[in-house]
């Protein structure tokens, strides 16, 4: 199973560890996943099932990567990215280029849970490219 390291690793680095888990329990009480989705998404795997993916969805919102219409944010993509590696303007400017590239593929997915699994995809096969 492809697990999504980039994208979450940004993510709950940029979070401290007390403020992550409202944000996730937020997200399961508006998209109800099973124990198993739940588990999958701590263990950062890719989900599959529509509520696995809408959980993703769900927490990227949260963390400003995607839009409340649920479109992908370059703006919180690049804060983000920014937080993660203060004073590694090199690891900085890659994680930037990966979620500016994955952003972009992902643009024309108006399904904001799909947009979230394939910006999960795109950014674990760039970040492997680039040793994140």
């Amino acid at each position: 199973m492809l697990k999504y390291w980039l994208i979450v690793f940004i993510i709950i680095k940029a979070d401290c560890v007390i403020d992550r888990f409202p944000r996730l329990t937020k997200c399961i009480n508006r998209e109800h996943p099973n124990k198993e989705e739940i588990d999958s998404f701590k263990r950062k795997e890719i989900p599959k099932t529509e509520a696995g993916k809408c959980l993703l969805a769900c927490y990227l919102e949260s963390r400003g990567l995607l839009t409340s219409s649920g479109r992908f944010s370059p703006q919180g993509a690049s804060r983000l990215a920014a937080n993660v590696y203060p004073g590694n303007i090199v690891k900085t400017g890659h994680a930037r280029h990966i979620l500016s590239h994955c952003g972009a593929v992902v643009k024309s997915e108006n399904n904001s849970c799909e947009l979230a699994t394939k910006l999960a995809h795109c950014t674990t096969t760039l970040s492997e490219q680039f040793k994140l």
